[in-house]
């Protein structure tokens, strides 16, 4: 037969195996056992000849007449009993059986009062083939029960599936057991019969022998029918064991291929130190893959006063696998580990603890230090972790960890899931140490609908450069109708080398009120992160009113985008039912480096249906963002909707809120697209700040665009783009600046900047589209700044308004300049239009003049042609009115008629007592608006050589000047 095995997420099948044995019998005897050392030479049968009781060392009671010695095989099998004399030792029998039947029924008895009992095989209270139940019971307290080989208490090995109800019963009380390589104590196999138990139990409370050991099954069940149940106990108290071999696996509890109604339930106690194992089960269970109508459970205690070494193998603690639950009928594990000592972990393939495939499982570690030697990817751990179904709690917790150079694990599950409508709940801690994966990271997190998650490590998270960071995320297959709620928090000291983050994200869960909530915190300040994409707070593919909220706090560290893909970062974005919400925040301390995109606060809608969801995103960065346009086109959307099509759907309507804000230099190319709130008929807000925007090109043809609140239909708008200074390299451009558009929404944007260059193609500044009723307002503040454009259009529309101010600055428009609807003000700087300048009936220019010196010390305009209408706004409050007469060239034309119309109104404020205003259109060599200021008692002489077409038709004498600071 085949030896039975249990299969874990990540770990190789995992037997249950043991040496060969001789075929057990059955009877009844007394007696007790210890440690020794193998003697040579040829075994011979000695028997118990008498039917009731005899002296042991009497030779008539043996057949043949002889007192057993040295080698001997030694058989008690006839419901005799063997008195033997208390105190010393018996010869090292070859095999001493006590109660064995190899075809039926066993049942045997050692009993003793000091004597150590000494053999290299025993056999006690074994039912051999066939059918038949196994009782064995060894209790000599004191004495030392001793052997190399096998020790069998209480088992049965049916051999062939049986539909007989059957039981093994073994217990053991002595002063300690050692020496033997395999020990089965309570074990039974291949009884495929309904109620058949299986109980061991072993007590040693000595304090000097140790026990190395192969193969220890206590409490086991192989093979069996439903309502089995196998019990088993093993207390060492301070006596310590390890296993010698590196082939077979340390069984606690264990119910393998056991039928619907099982239980296994398994304790260890151990004072003194654990020793070294291969493979630890402790509370497992293992069925078939086919739905069980009746629940089974494992539970198992593993407690350690000391040391423990599991090398080359693995340990599970609280594992209920291969199940499929059935309606309420829910198979369960429980499993606690407690090491008071090291865990010691070398080459192990995994640590399972609380593992549920279709039932529910539980488990816990607790140990005052892990030690890791790993090769390869090292060792999956696995911490509350849920598949196909079913419901897993874990817990793993240590006070420091320490790992070898090069080593580290391969996956760390701390409440993950995978598949259906499983359930994990997942708790790390470790005090002190650092921490390297191999592959992903799951803290409350999976393919399925329904975790929690909570690490906290007090050194640095470490992947492997292609690793994935999962905390509170949720994907499941698509179309999935149950819903998710799936949380996780992990806080580290530092993190670095994962591929990518997702946190607070959800993918995938079409039932509605559907919640993903994650919180990840890097507190160290050297921490490094490396990265290709990030998700905080998403949505995507979701149903109605679903949930995500995301935090990535890095405020001491920065972030790198370096290797894998495109360097994306999704922070507050809902593509979702209706009614849904996203909410992402990511604070970093440092720079951002190498990022291709990043979207903030964005809902995407493609159909009607997904209206009504809203999305809120804040990205901090104290250092410098670099956009990388090596990985493609570069792109950032700051509070948006609408992106894939409708967002409204009567009064539902998508709702976006995004912030980004960079401390130092944010650089991209000139072929990046900004939308800075802007809908299609939602509502947005959007505000990108940073302390420096710096612009490369591209290398080719520019097809940038930025959009600073803009809305569509019905759509509400409000953008907001701050730059302390913009700084562009040589030949970047620009193609397209947007500020303030809509077409029958509300829309509102605004752009800053303190300094630097900024080289635009089309600008466009509060416009509406044609036809509509919809209102835009635009403004663009520039200070300090040089700016270069091909065309301006502003207040352009009906419901349009435009603010464009130049202060300190210096602008050239290359082509036409208009605003129809709005105002533009020059303080101390020149605007040269190569084209047209067109000022509609609902324009202002507004002048502020402080000196003589023009473009510098008082706003002006050079235009080939020029189209005036409007309102002439001059402000001379910080003007020195030192002398009798000034003037002032405020539009310079390029032509001898190069000026038409007139402003409708002049309004001067700060006209100092006793003087004059004049302006209006004079001739030089070309046509000039100029104004004149004069005191009043002085005579303004005809000008010699031009000829005044307008001049002097309105005084408008200001109020007292302020004084200039």
């Amino acid at each position: 037969m085949m030896p039975p095995t249990i299969r874990t997420p990540g770990a190789l099948a995992t037997p249950l195996r043991h040496k060969p044995r001789r075929r057990p019998c059955a009877v009844a005897a007394a007696a007790a056992l210890a440690a020794l050392i193998p003697l040579s030479g040829m075994a011979a049968p000695v028997t118990w000849a008498q039917l009731g009781g005899g002296n042991w060392t009497t030779a008539s009671n043996w057949s043949p007449a002889a007192v057993p010695v040295a080698d001997d095989e030694v058989t008690i099998s006839n419901g005799g009993t063997a008195w033997l004399g208390s105190g010393g030792a018996t010869p090292l029998f070859s095999l001493l059986r006590v109660g064995v039947d190899t075809s039926g029924t066993g049942v045997g008895t050692v009993t003793g009062t000091g004597t150590d009992l000494r053999a290299e095989s025993m056999e006690v209270g074994v039912a051999g083939t066939g059918s038949g139940s196994g009782n064995g019971t060894i209790d000599s307290k004191g004495a030392v029960i001793g052997g190399w080989s096998t020790l069998s208490v209480g088992a049965s090995s049916v051999g062939a599936e049986t539909s007989q109800t059957l039981s093994a019963t073994g217990t053991i009380k002595a002063g300690s057991v050692s020496g033997f390589s395999f020990y089965r104590i309570g074990v039974l196999r291949s009884a495929s019969g309904s109620d058949s138990t299986a109980s061991g139990v072993v007590i040693t409370p000595g304090t000097g022998a140790s026990t190395p050991a192969s193969g220890l099954d206590v409490g086991v069940l192989s093979s069996t029918g439903d309502r089995t149940r196998a019990t088993g106990v093993l207390d060492l108290g301070k006596t310590s064991f390890s296993q010698s071999f590196s082939t077979e696996s340390i069984n606690i509890g264990v119910s393998v291929s056991a039928g619907g109604g099982s239980f296994a339930d398994g304790t260890v106690k151990v004072d003194g130190r654990g020793g070294a194992f291969r493979q630890i089960w402790v509370g497992a269970i293992g069925g078939t893959s086919a739905a069980q109508a009746l629940a089974s459970g494992a539970r198992g205690q593993f407690r350690v006063g000391g040391d423990v070494d599991v090398a080359y193998g693995g340990a599970w603690v609280g594992s209920a696998t291969g199940f499929r639950h059935d309606g309420d009928a829910y198979d369960q594990a429980n499993g606690d580990a407690e090491i008071g000592g090291a865990l010691r972990l070398a080459h192990i393939d995994s640590l399972g603890i609380g593992l549920a495939q279709g039932g529910e499982a539980t488990g816990s570690l607790r140990a005052g230090r892990l030690e890791l030697t790993a090769t390869g990817d090292g060792p999956w751990f696995s911490i509350g972790h849920a598949w196909d179904g079913g419901k897993a709690t874990g817990s793993l917790e240590v006070g420091a960890i320490a790992a070898d150079p090069g080593s580290r694990i391969a996956q760390l599950v701390v409440g993950g899931l995978s598949g259906g409508d499983a359930r994990a709940d997942g708790k790390l801690r470790i005090g002190h140490g650092d921490l390297q994966v191999a592959r992903d990271v799951w803290i409350g997190a999976g393919t399925g609908v329904s975790a929690r998650g909570e690490a906290t490590l007090g050194g640095v998270l470490a992947g492997s450069g292609n690793s994935i960071l999962n905390v509170g995320f949720a994907e499941a297959a698509a179309g999935t109708t149950m819903g998710a709620d799936v949380s996780g928090t992990l806080a580290v000291a530092g993190m670095r080398d994962f591929r990518s983050y997702r946190v607070g994200t959800l993918l995938g869960v079409s039932a509605a009120d559907a919640r993903a909530v994650g919180t990840v915190s890097a507190s160290g300040t050297d921490a490094s992160t490396v990265a290709d994409s990030i998700s905080v707070g998403v949505l995507s593919r979701t149903g109605p009113r679903a949930h995500a909220t995301g935090v990535l706090d890095l405020s001491h560290s920065s972030l790198r985008f370096d290797g894998y893909d495109d360097g994306v970062a999704w922070i507050g974005y809902a593509d979702s039912g209706r009614g849904s919400f996203a909410e992402g925040t990511v604070s970093i301390g440092g720079d951002v480096g190498r990022m291709r995109a990043l979207v903030v606060g964005q809902v995407y809608g493609s159909t009607q249906e997904r209206a009504g969801s809203s999305a809120r995103g804040e990205f901090r960065v104290g250092g410098n963002l670099d956009l990388d346009v090596t990985r493609g086109e570069p792109w950032i959307f700051i509070g948006s909707t609408g992106e894939g099509g409708a967002d409204r759907d009567g009064s539902f309507f998508d709702q976006a809120n995004g912030s980004v804000q960079v401390g130092g230099r944010l650089r991209t190319q000139d072929s990046a697209r900004f939308a800075i709130g802007t809908t299609v008929g939602g509502e947005a807000t959007g505000a990108l700040q940073a302390s420096r925007i710096e612009i490369t090109p591209y290398g080719g043809n520019s097809w940038s665009s930025i959009w600073i609140g803009t809305s569509g239909s019905g759509g509400k708008a409000s953008g907001i783009l701050q730059a302390g200074r913009f700084e562009m390299a040589a030949n970047a451009k620009l193609d397209q600046l947007v500020v303030g558009a809509s077409n029958n929404g509300t829309a509102r944007g605004e752009l800053r900047s303190d300094g630097g260059q900024l080289r635009i193609g089309q600008l466009y500044v509060g416009e509406t589209g044609s036809g509509g009723a919809g209102s835009a307002q635009g403004s663009v503040q520039l200070r300090a700044t040089q700016l270069t454009a091909d065309d301006v259009r502003a207040g352009v529309g009906i419901g349009a308004s435009a603010s464009i101010g130049l202060m300190q600055s210096q602008a050239q428009v290359n082509g036409d300049f208009r605003l129809d609807n709005g105002e533009l003000l020059l303080d101390d700087s020149l605007l040269q239009i190569l084209d047209t300048l067109t000022l509609g009936s609902g324009a202002t220019l507004q002048i502020d003049i402080d000196g003589l010196l023009r473009g510098t010390q008082y706003g002006a305009i050079d235009a080939d042609l020029v189209s005036l209408a409007g309102t002439l706004a001059i402000d001379l409050g910080d003007f020195d009115f030192f002398g009798d007469s000034f003037a002032f060239d405020l539009v310079v034309s390029g032509g001898s008629d190069g000026i038409t119309g007139d402003f409708t109104s002049v309004l001067i404020q700060g006209l100092a007592a006793g003087y004059e205003a004049h302006y209006g259109i004079e001739l030089d060599s070309t046509e000039v608006y100029r104004l004149r200021l004069t005191r009043e008692a002085a005579t303004v002489a005809e000008p010699g050589t031009l000829a005044l077409l307008l001049g002097c038709l309105v005084a408008s004498a200001g109020g007292r000047r302020r004084a200039k600071a």
